[in-house]
């Protein structure tokens, strides 16, 4: 039914008895009308609207009529000089004005830890008339929210506005701004879709999630047009999901007489609430001749008296040194105190000093051994080193003594506060906010403005810094406001004294404070301090660092280290930002949980694999995908038939490693380039993977034997994806392909055939084992019920299977013990691919007679055996049977000693 005719049967006579409206235009022969569509046929409604504007993109000019309890509607109007030619506010000014608006609706409503949505919509272009420019933004929040809040609302932001967007240039005032018949819900809400005539319509820009938790939250999600289409009714102020919110008390009193009032042209009131977002020395003697501890205090002092004002990091990392507890420099502390060597130089070569100063407090210290340090310290290879830092020390003071940390952190933010006080520059404001989130934040692209939050043991890549940036606003600012009333009450308990010019150096310097503190709030400024914090925050070696540690694979809630033999809580300079997307629990946990899923687990591994030796290699292989050195160098093939549980090993797999398992086309080892690094972007990906599995080859699949060996090899290979800077990594990954049949190779040599391992399904999971006549006992000896539900168990096995393999790990660091029945299978595969092999193995045959067997003779019988094996396909050439043969028996010219033909091969 097209939408017109659908309308007509809901016109409403009455102007007030409706819910929709159509917009009219005469100028258009565009006919306007009310309509009031029942709740039962509002669905239809939808379905007949979204065909005719989304799939045969017709325009439509509709309106809804907003509740009394809706969602929070916010119509923006923009008045702009003719001049202006292209859209001025941008998505920080939107993020800036959305972090006031939840700063204000949480002093009217109690959130309760609940999520929200908004949805921000606006044009493609601005609108430029002749005599100004418009543009504009609309923004739907899902807080269900009655009139008299949002005339509220509407107060409090009023007096926030010109200082958020003071950069934007209106013409208009801000009252016109922040339309109110909309705000307040005496107009129409423009249905999502449609517009006014001979206008564009507003599409959806942004979505945001917001959840309160002491602070808000603020993550963009990203939108695909199948979404709109699916979720078309959340996009509508009648249809969206609404959470209802309680009154808070310390409004009610205002709000319970502004409802008595409503008529009236009610009293404006402004309350402002704070709202999170996430959001040289001068001595003559040389260090290493100090030779006493009062030389070494006396040096330490003059150092430190004497380093520039934007050195105080070198002063902070040496607080943060001498607060390291006696495991760092006491008894059998020498692997922890070589760290703390190699994190003092990576942060700057002068701090030598401290590790001395450290190193001096142990009872085995001698000056007489200066000299030694020194020598050591000059030969720290520091970027080999697990990339230790300053952060590194900061983690272990934090760990181990995380009161006099906090005491140093704060001291550290107070000194750059005072400093940014003074000199009031965004540079100056960037270094407060890096100084509160160096262990948090870094930049590693300032051209795309790429970042990373450490979050939940790992590095994850944030929304263009959004959420550093919304602290600025907040703890931050937080920061400077609480110094600010701090000085004012000095000032308030402190008589003005003549000739005394504190009181009057106070009051400046309140001032001053208030003066830097009130550029935290503004967008222009926020703007420039991120500008400065992206090189500040920068750290050009972090992907080389990223993910590149083979011994520690990360959880939900831990990191594992291998070579440690541990668990525990994930570290800024373990540069991990992969997950397996699981919490990690020792299995004695699980013995003690989930005994019978442990059970469960085992009898699935012992019916894919009946024989004992095959499935202990399968634990050891499966185990080593948990480590990134990939010592056996081997290339695994999964072969057999339908049915044989290969695919549910590697779905089971998949749920246990997470982001560690990757899948990549298996034409990545067939197709003919001898350079991986030229079209890289599938291996670019598999940076950090642990566990690389093929997709099945096609008939007539032939395997790159280069490519694959230079993938196993370990040797680092250099890659690029597309658009990206080319890097050098060493693989870490394990390279599995599970196929029914054995993709073609035709390589001869002793290095590609050592890396394969063929490991065989010989089971089979059927309705009815052992009474199917497709699978018959003699063949197929190892048969069993196959569970159609498996796939159900995995949740809970997933976790349970990653600590067995865990278990197995610490033990075998990854190692894998070749066996009888993968390297019989292996070396099948080998003879039915390598035909001189075959026919070397089948038709030759060592001799002691003497005699000279010549090589026409060997041709002859070659091509024989190659006819009646082979059939009419295309053999070896010529010269590569000579030169086999040559490998094989020794340079021969024209024949070979001591090698004779089987007369009846």
């Amino acid at each position: 039914m097209a939408l017109e005719s659908f309308l007509k049967k809901f016109y409403s006579k009455d102007p007030k008895d409706h819910n929709y409206t159509k917009i009219a235009c005469p100028k258009l022969n565009i006919s306007g009308g009310s309509f009031c569509i029942p709740i039962t046929d509002v669905d239809e409604f939808h379905k007949v609207y979204m065909k005719h504007v989304f799939e045969e993109r017709k325009q439509a000019y509709l309106t809804e009529k907003q509740m009394e309890e809706g969602p929070i509607l916010i119509d923006i109007d923009f008045r702009y000089d003719p001049a202006v030619e292209e859209r001025i506010h941008t998505k920080e000014h939107i993020v800036d004005f959305l972090q006031y608006v939840l700063e204000n609706i949480n002093k009217i409503m109690n959130n309760n830890n609940k999520q929200i949505v908004c949805y921000i919509f606006e044009k493609d272009n601005v609108n430029i008339q002749e005599k100004t420019t418009k543009d504009g933004i609309h923004i739907m929040i899902n807080i269900k929210m009655d009139y008299v809040m949002k005339h509220m609302l509407r107060n409090y932001l009023l007096k926030e506005i010109a200082e958020i967007w003071s950069d934007i240039p209106i013409i208009n005032t801000w009252s016109d701004v922040l339309d109110e018949k909309v705000f307040e819900g005496y107009a129409n809400w423009q249905l999502f879709g449609s517009r006014k005539p001979g206008y564009e319509d507003y599409k959806l820009s942004y979505m945001f999630n917001c959840k309160f938790d002491d602070t808000w939250s603020i993550k963009e999600e990203k939108v695909k047009p199948a979404w709109i289409l699916e979720n078309f009714k959340q996009l509508t102020s009648r249809g969206i999901n609404l959470i209802p919110m309680s009154i808070n008390e310390l409004i009610k009193d205002e709000y319970e007489t502004l409802v008595e009032t409503r008529k009236q042209k009610p009293k404006r009131s402004v309350i402002r609430n704070q709202v999170k977002l996430i959001s040289n020395i001068s001595s003559n003697k040389a260090v290493y001749e100090i030779s006493s501890q009062e030389e070494l205090d006396d040096y330490i002092e003059d150092f430190m008296t004497n380093l520039n004002t934007t050195e105080y990091l070198v002063k902070e990392a040496h607080a943060y040194t001498m607060i390291l507890p006696i495991e760092f420099w006491g008894p059998g502390s020498y692997s922890k105190w070589m760290r703390v060597g190699w994190a003092l130089k990576n942060t700057d070569n002068r701090l030598f000093i401290t590790w001395l100063k450290l190193s001096s407090q142990s009872q085995d210290f001698s000056y007489g051994d200066v000299s030694d340090l020194y020598d050591k310290w000059t030969n720290f290879d520091v970027y080999n080193k697990e990339g230790l830092t300053l952060r590194s020390i900061m983690y272990w003071c934090k760990t181990t003594n995380e009161k006099e940390f906090l005491e140093i952190r704060h001291k550290t933010i107070n000194y750059y506060v005072y400093y940014s006080i003074d000199h009031n520059t965004e540079f100056d404001l960037a270094m407060v906010l890096y100084q509160m989130y160096k262990d948090s934040f870094i930049c590693v692209s300032i051209k795309d403005s790429i970042w990373y939050e450490f979050i939940n043991n790992r590095w994850q890549l944030t929304d263009d810094g959004f959420s550093l940036r919304n602290k600025i606003s907040v703890e931050m600012y937080n920061i400077y406001h609480a110094l600010a009333k701090s000085k004012e009450n000095e000032c308030l308990v402190k008589e003005p004294v003549k000739g005394d010019n504190t009181f009057t150096e106070g009051k400046e310097q309140i001032l001053k404070i208030t003066k830097t503190s009130s550029l935290l709030k503004k967008t222009p400024s926020k703007n420039n301090i991120m500008r400065e914090s992206k090189e500040i925050f920068y750290d050009k070696d972090f992907y080389d660092k990223l993910n590149r540690n083979n011994f520690l694979i990360g959880c939900n809630n831990c990191v594992i280290d291998f070579k440690s033999k541990i668990h525990r809580r994930g570290k800024h300079d373990d540069y991990i930002s992969k997950s397996t997307g699981i919490d990690y629990y020792t299995l004695a946990h699980y013995e003690k949980k989930h005994p019978e899923a442990i059970k469960e687990i085992n009898t699935f591994m012992e019916q894919l694999f009946p024989e004992k030796e095959l499935r202990d290699y399968m634990w050891e292989h499966l185990a080593s995908t948990l480590l990134g050195n990939n010592e056996n160098q081997t290339f695994n093939i999964y072969i057999g038939s339908g049915a044989n549980g290969k695919s549910k090993l590697i779905e089971l797999m998949s749920k246990l490693l997470g982001d560690y398992k990757g899948t990549v086309p298996i034409t990545l080892i067939t197709q003919k380039r001898n350079d991986i690094g030229k079209t890289s972007s599938e291996i670019f990906q598999l940076i950090g993977t642990r566990y690389a599995v093929m997709q099945e080859p096609s008939i007539g699949d032939k395997i790159n034997e280069g490519i694959m060996k230079e993938i196993t090899g370990g040797d680092p290979i250099q890659c690029r994806a597309l658009f990206k800077e080319s890097v050098t990594f060493i693989p870490q990954f394990k390279l599995v392909v599970a196929t029914n049949c054995f993709p073609g190779m035709s390589a001869t040599d002793d290095g590609t055939w050592r890396r394969v391992r063929a490991v065989e399904y010989k089971s089979k999971f059927t309705h009815k084992p052992f009474e199917d006549p497709q699978f018959p006992v003699e063949d197929y000896p190892h048969q069993f019920k196959i569970d159609t539900k498996i796939d159900e168990k995995f949740e809970l096995w997933a976790p349970i299977m990653f600590s067995m393999l865990v278990d197995i790990a610490y033990i075998t660091q990854g190692k894998v013990k070749d066996c009888a029945a993968v390297m019989k299978k292996s070396n099948e595969y080998r003879k039915e691919q390598d035909i001189l092999l075959d026919f070397a193995t089948c038709c030759i045959q060592t001799s002691v007679s003497g005699e000279r067997l010549k090589f026409s003779i060997i041709q002859d019988s070659f091509k024989n055996w190659y006819s009646t094996n082979h059939g009419n396909t295309r053999p070896p050439p010529v010269q590569e049977l000579k030169t086999y043969l040559g490998k094989k028996y020794g340079k021969g010219n024209d024949g070979w000693n001591n090698i004779s033909i089987i007369e009846q091969y």
